[in-house]
């Protein structure tokens, strides 16, 4: 998986901050979209591959011991006095190989990582995102927030109180779903514009652009690698 500095190209990234700066000009909101590589540490599933590799060396170590020193009677070492340090150490060499493995792999970790625990890191990521670009900060209270976070394939909308009040949650679930179910078909940049454009029209249906509308939040595509 690209992570999120990679993932668009410039010319996708000028679309982009096109698609803010068009939706921007119809209205007094601010639209942030913010693309992270991935919302939590997921140190658990590391944990878990180590284990459940572990388990499968020392099943494999104790296989191939049983056939070690049968036939006829040895004196001397004997292949039983080894089994269990081998065991040991195939337990030990399985739980780190797996930790690794599980490190530099994401398809392993977030096979290990439970769907409920990165719908909460996701919701945790995006409302840190929102305070750290400051989108609840604009003067009319009407930040708005598209996060995508490419690990859990996973999206959140968040809106401050003056954009939520006048949107409504249902409006941004919808906006929400219209950005997954794009990003589904393959193409992350349109499917980002799109929703942007979306947000863009119907904010300036309930919060228009003013004379005294300016620019509080620089319009480029937040990353977060």
């Amino acid at each position: 998986m690209k992570r999120a500095a990679k993932y668009f190209s410039d010319d996708e990234k000028q679309r982009i901050e096109q698609a803010v700066n068009d939706a921007e000009a119809k209205t007094s909101a601010e639209i942030v979209p913010v693309l992270a590589s991935s919302s939590g540490r997921y140190d658990r599933a590391e944990d878990a591959a180590g284990v459940w590799l572990s388990v499968v060396f020392m099943g494999v170590a104790w296989v191939l011991l049983q056939g070690q020193g049968a036939g006829a009677a040895q004196w001397g070492l004997t292949w039983a006095r080894f089994e269990l340090p081998l065991l040991i150490v195939a337990v030990v060499v399985g739980y780190g190989l797996g930790m690794v493995i599980a490190t530099y792999s994401w398809t392993l970790r977030r096979l290990f990582t439970p769907k409920k625990h990165m719908t909460s890191e996701v919701e945790l990521g995006a409302s840190h995102a929102f305070f750290d670009s400051r989108v609840h900060h604009t003067k009319g209270d009407a930040g708005v927030l598209i996060y995508i976070s490419l690990f859990e394939h996973r999206a959140r909308i968040l809106a401050d109180q003056s954009a939520l009040e006048k949107l409504g949650q249902e409006a941004l679930d919808e906006l929400c779903s219209k950005l997954v179910e794009g990003i589904k078909e393959g193409d992350l940049a349109t499917a980002l514009c799109e929703v942007i454009k979306d947000a863009g029209d119907r904010l300036a249906a309930v919060l228009p652009s003013t004379e005294d509308t300016h620019n509080e939040i620089e319009n480029t595509l937040v990353i977060l690698d």
